[in-house]
């Protein structure tokens, strides 16, 4: 087995963790949405801390298995191939997402609920914007994969 083996398989175990996390939060919260208000601020409180603890994390190993993979022999991409460049730029697209667009909703969510309770209607418009920024980072992880499958040249 190569280093490139090594590399490949841990960038996929790491894609998968976060990707697989991504629908399942997309899943949950569903249900969190038919369950009611309180049921919704709890789960985006869970959708926030998860952001930090467990999706952050697993991009961020994504990103480096992914460097490590395409600098090791026998290939050496590099950043020459297309697809290189698109999945980076998916990445920095999920990055600032989440870094500036949800963390910031989600500090903005807890301090109207601190403020107004969780059942407020403002509290919960924040939830539920939270929650669809959420859908549409997924998106663009999905379209990194669908790109790194395809390898457009």
């Amino acid at each position: 087995m190569t280093l490139y083996n090594v590399f490949k398989t841990l960038h996929v175990i790491s894609v998968l963790t976060w990707v697989g996390g991504g629908v399942l939060m997309q899943a949950l919260a569903a249900r969190a949405r038919r369950a009611g208000p309180d049921r919704l601020f709890s789960f985006a409180q869970e959708a926030a801390w998860a952001g930090n603890k467990y999706f952050m994390p697993a991009a961020v190993a994504t990103l480096l298995f992914g460097l490590a993979t395409a600098f090791a022999k026998p290939y050496k991409w590099g950043f020459h191939p297309l697809w290189i460049k698109l999945g980076l730029l998916g990445f920095l697209i999920t990055a600032v997402n989440g870094a500036g667009v949800l963390g910031r909703m989600a500090k903005k969510m807890a301090a109207l609920a601190e403020e107004k309770g969780a059942s407020d209607p403002a509290v919960l418009d924040q939830a539920r914007k939270l929650l669809n920024a959420m859908r549409i980072d997924l998106v663009v992880i999905l379209l990194v994969v669908v790109d790194m499958v395809f390898k457009p040249a």
